[in-house]
């Protein structure tokens, strides 16, 4: 009941009505849009979010324009440029969402490669890091943070004519909760053997008391 579905189109709230629908039913999420135009254009985020933390899912849709294309093929291209940064810092605790953003150029470039790196390292591909590119537009989502995901996140993007680069951090705080002291066996069996000797002192001094009671 908890549950909160959201679309974006471009990073603003998607206006639905009669030609563009979305709904949940049984854990499906569904987006229908009725008689494509030019403007329906972009990239789309669905975000969904309870009292444990929050998971997005982008796509993107294009639009086939010839006259367009025609423009955008006579368009040079230079070496990759991040016109805006990702975000410097993002603090979360357990369970929450890390979501990394920015905008590049050239946005039509075949031999353009997009690499996310995690200190320094390839970031390791799994359900939880989440990777778009599309529009201009490279996109980085940490579903589900724990603390070991706190590290610096870099995209780096690479083409025939040179290279670019943004970074931000991650910090991540545990969740407050039982903090659990490990313990090995000859702790555990040390422990249970004073547990035994004290039952057996106190069946002892029951014994004891009662006898004297007895007499």
């Amino acid at each position: 009941p908890n549950l909160r579905v959201e679309w974006e189109l471009n990073g603003q709230v998607l206006n639905t009505g009669s030609r563009i629908k979305t709904s949940l039913d049984f854990g499906l999420v569904k987006l229908d849009i009725d008689s494509i135009r030019s403007s329906d254009v972009g990239i789309y985020t669905c975000k969904a979010v309870n009292l444990n933390g929050e998971a997005t899912s982008t796509t993107s849709i294009k639009v086939q324009d010839e006259r367009a294309a025609g423009q955008d093929g006579a368009k040079e291209i230079g070496p990759p440029k991040f016109v805006t940064q990702v975000a410097s810092k993002v603090e979360i605790s357990e369970g929450q969402s890390a979501h990394f953003e920015a905008r590049l150029t050239p946005t039509e470039d075949p031999n353009l490669k997009v690499e996310w790196f995690k200190n320094g390292e390839p970031l390791p591909s799994g359900h939880r890091f989440r990777t778009f590119h599309d529009f201009g537009i490279v996109i980085l989502d940490v579903l589900y943070c724990y603390a070991e995901d706190s590290a610096t996140y870099e995209c780096r993007a690479s083409n025939k004519l040179g290279s670019d680069s943004t970074k931000g951090t991650v910090s991540c705080s545990e969740k407050s909760g039982l903090i659990l002291t490990p313990q090995v066996p000859g702790e555990m069996r040390e422990q249970t053997l004073q547990q035994i000797e004290q039952l057996e002192s106190h069946k002892m001094k029951a014994s004891m008391e009662g006898s004297s009671v007895s007499s």
